[in-house]
């Protein structure tokens, strides 16, 4: 049997597999990289093409993330390691940032529809593995998740 590490390293490549290790990083690190107000509405989503993508919950917290974009990137790379990283992008969506535990309590989160469920299922037949099969279904769901209502406002 091939353990999970093994399996992944067959699906990604060095590269990708570094910047999910970035990226579970900054999350774990975020309240100390913005902030815990910053950290209660918004939280980072990706790194692509030297780009750190982030969501937040208002247009108001995007533009101060904008803002804040040098300081950021530098807590990112002194807290994370992230070096490559020179740009900041924002996404404004419902529901993003690490709220406190009685926010979390109160917030209900939107589920999938059950075609969108089996949508994902099937989109996973290939895949053998049953470890990587749950990684993959529940990264794909939560991708689905925050892709509702969102809106890209980009730094220049």
């Amino acid at each position: 049997m091939q353990r999970l590490g093994d399996s992944l390293n067959t699906v990604f490549d060095a590269d990708m597999i570094q910047a999910l290790s970035a990226v579970a990083c900054l999350r774990r690190s975020w309240p100390e990289i913005v902030g815990p107000m910053l950290a209660e509405r918004s939280e980072p989503l990706s790194i692509e093409q030297q780009c750190l993508i982030v969501a937040a919950d208002h247009s108001v917290m995007a533009q101060e993330l904008r803002l804040l974009q040098s300081q950021i990137l530098g807590a990112c790379s002194k807290r994370c390691g992230i070096r490559d990283v020179t740009r900041l992008r924002t996404r404004v969506q419902d529901g993003v940032g690490t709220p406190s535990p009685a926010a979390k309590r109160q917030r209900a989160r939107r589920q999938l529809s059950i075609g969108e469920c089996k949508g994902l299922v099937r989109s996973m037949r290939g895949l053998d593995d049953h470890e990587l099969r749950h990684a993959f279904f529940r990264a794909q769901a939560f991708q689905q998740m925050y892709a509702k209502n969102e809106t890209v406002e980009e730094t220049s």
